[in-house]
């Protein structure tokens, strides 16, 4: 038998979620369509991302985020519970407003989605809870 095909190292380990966001409260969702009478946006969760530790800091996270914000079939981006400080800053400098609270970044790609992302970040700053945007802190 001939050697196996060598296959190169992954670059990407990522975790994607499909789901519909309730418009008037961004942190819950649903798996399907219609499951709330009530306003949802259809959204593209990212949950989880991280670079091969010798790829990094080559704009690979960059250019699938890019990627991901360019899908037309989304209302809205998502990147959920931000632990990485130096995405968080990357994101912020982007101009993807922020729930401190949770660490999630959202991109509003549609009119409705903007307007939901509005009102969540202006309700957090007049419950004097965590602001839009990090370097507001």
């Amino acid at each position: 038998m001939g050697q196996p095909e060598r296959l190169p190292p992954m670059q990407l380990t990522v975790r994607l979620r499909e789901c519909w966001v309730l418009a008037s409260d961004l942190r819950k969702s649903a798996w399907t369509e219609g499951w709330t009478p009530e306003p949802t946006l259809h959204a593209l969760v990212l949950e989880h991302v991280k670079v091969d530790e010798t790829l990094r800091r080559r704009g690979i996270c960059k250019r699938f985020i890019a990627w991901l914000a360019g899908d037309p079939r989304y209302e809205l981006v998502i990147i959920e519970g931000v632990q990485n400080e130096h995405l968080a800053e990357a994101l912020t400098r982007w101009g993807w407003p922020c729930d401190r609270g949770v660490m999630d970044f959202y991109l509003a790609k549609s009119d409705a989605a903007r307007q939901a992302v509005d009102r969540m970040t202006i309700a957090k700053k007049a419950e004097g809870g965590p602001r839009e945007r990090l370097d507001e802190a």
